[in-house]
């Protein structure tokens, strides 16, 4: 962006931001972006249409603290990553 030249811009925002408009916008701009989804979007991911919840892909197995994979939202390639929470905390 020509407001912050040489500055990687990156948006930490809450899941009421996770709006096509806004993700078109900040791919358009290359700002990475990290928001919250809701579990029960609707995504494409490996060519069929799922729930997010129900990628069992996604979840971390053993000592692992996330997983990511990458999927299709209203034509937006993302990548989704489940962060495992702690519960010793």
């Amino acid at each position: 962006m020509s407001l912050f030249p040489g500055v990687r811009i990156i948006a930490a925002l809450d899941g009421a931001f996770a709006t096509v408009r806004y993700l078109k916008w900040a791919t358009e701009n290359n700002i990475a972006t990290e928001v919250r989804m809701h579990a029960n979007r609707v995504i494409e991911y490996k060519g069929k249409k799922k729930k997010l919840r129900d990628i069992k892909e996604i979840r971390p197995k053993g000592r692992q603290m996330a997983r990511t994979v990458q999927v299709i939202w209203q034509g937006l390639s993302l990548y989704v990553t489940a962060v495992r929470r702690d519960t010793l905390l």
